[in-house]
């Protein structure tokens, strides 16, 4: 099983940012996926991902915009889960 980890950047003084971790459905389930490559196609789907060149993946540059306390845009990482 694989899921995708969020990375938030957002400013030190700001408030009620969302939280780094494994993204979530609004129920609070984990988001998984059988392999890998329905994980990238989800994020391409969901988030027009583009991949970084340290292997994790993003929004797209033209197509994200900064929320209010945001510096940059988020980047996901496929990984493994651990159950």
């Amino acid at each position: 099983m694989y899921q995708i980890r969020a990375k938030y950047s957002y400013y030190s003084t700001s408030h009620n940012v969302p939280k780094n971790g494994v993204l979530r459905h609004d129920n609070g389930q984990v988001v998984e996926f059988q392999t890998r490559n329905e994980a990238i196609d989800y994020l391409c789907d969901q988030r027009a991902c583009e991949r970084d060149s340290d292997g994790s993946y993003s929004q797209a540059k033209p197509m994200y915009e900064l929320a209010h306390g945001e510096h940059s845009r988020p980047s996901y990482k496929i990984v493994t889960s651990k159950a």
